[in-house]
């Protein structure tokens, strides 16, 4: 004889409540990541500088980004950097493009 079970299972309802929503809240998560950056990198923003010397805070407004290449880069070094003014302080990112 086999034995019936009676009643069913809440907590698998309410484990598939928790993942629905765990996933809306990161899809939210996810779209307000998207927004943000596309904030931040606005290539309508974005500057180009040509010259021997790293960008200043006066070429660089606070919170915007610039491509560099550094005009007279010496053997070994990057050619091109990714700058960034951050409240004052010029932050750069070096290409892995070296002179040769």
């Amino acid at each position: 004889m086999s034995k019936v079970l009676t009643g069913g299972f809440p907590n698998l309802d309410v484990r598939r409540r928790d993942v629905m929503a765990a996933l809306n809240e990161f899809a939210r998560n996810v779209e307000r990541l998207r927004n943000r950056i596309a904030e931040v990198v606005s290539f309508n923003r974005v500057l180009y500088y040509s010259q021997n010397g790293e960008p200043s805070t006066t070429d660089v407004e606070d919170g915007q980004i610039a491509v560099w290449k550094d005009a007279d880069a010496a053997s070994t070094n990057p050619t091109h950097y990714i700058v960034y003014n951050d409240g004052g302080t010029i932050v750069t990112w070096a290409s892995d493009n070296l002179v040769p």
